[in-house]
């Protein structure tokens, strides 16, 4: 019997289809990101001569910063301090903000910022002097962001959506796994390899499929 989409028990199996294709997105999802971060962090700190430890917020956040960063992307760093504080640090290492911060500020640092602005064009200021060196695996990224940028961007749409406990079923699945094997092996060609050799997200979709075809559903 064909799964029906007006079937209240097939209805909700997709959904547990979801969730747990979502699941299996978790682990690459979290080592791509991490790696992404990680990267960036290491490029702007090398770039100022400012130690890991310390991290390169202190130099964005000051009068005078070298970096200089659109509002809402300061914003979303001093929003990671007064969690921080919150929560007893006063004094935060570079590794405590680095760990607090969202994915969308290190999306956004590797946009445009603001075109042909002095201060506030991040591809002639930021991304081209040393931001690209993040990837040191994608070809022509320095003068050539835009398909790594719509990568950026696909890669938190999908992470977005899965934290939110959103339906991704109705994405193209494969393309997803096969951005964030890009994503990954731009980095690290090594993460990339692991990280194909042990996710369990293309198992996941067969299942999924199979419950498609003939309505049985084998978790």
């Amino acid at each position: 019997m064909r799964a029906s989409g007006h079937d209240p028990v097939q209805a909700n199996r997709r959904y547990v289809f979801n969730a747990k294709v979502s699941s299996a997105f978790l682990a690459p999802i979290a080592l791509t990101e991490i790696a992404i971060r990680n990267s960036m962090n290491v490029a702007i700190c090398s770039h100022l001569g400012v130690p890991l430890s310390e991290g390169w917020h202190r130099d964005v956040l000051s009068d005078r910063p070298r970096v200089h960063l659109l509002e809402q992307d300061r914003g979303k760093l001093q929003r990671v301090l007064q969690k921080l504080d919150r929560n007893g640090l006063t004094d935060p290492t570079g590794d405590d903000v680095v760990g607090g911060t969202s994915l969308g500020l290190w999306v956004s640092l590797a946009s445009e910022g603001r075109s042909r602005d002095r201060e506030y064009d991040y591809f002639r200021l930021i991304w081209q002097p040393y931001l690209y060196r993040a990837f040191p695996n994608s070809p022509d990224v320095r003068n050539k962001p835009k398909p790594l940028r719509a990568s950026l961007r696909e890669f938190e749409r999908l992470r977005n959506r899965i934290a939110h406990h959103e339906y991704i079923l109705n994405m193209n699945l494969p393309h997803q796994m096969t951005n964030i094997l890009d994503l990954a092996g731009a980095v690290d060609a090594d993460l990339a390899e692991y990280i194909r050799s042990t996710h369990s997200v293309d198992k996941t979709l067969r299942l999924y499929r199979a419950f498609i075809a003939d309505g049985v559903c084998t978790l």
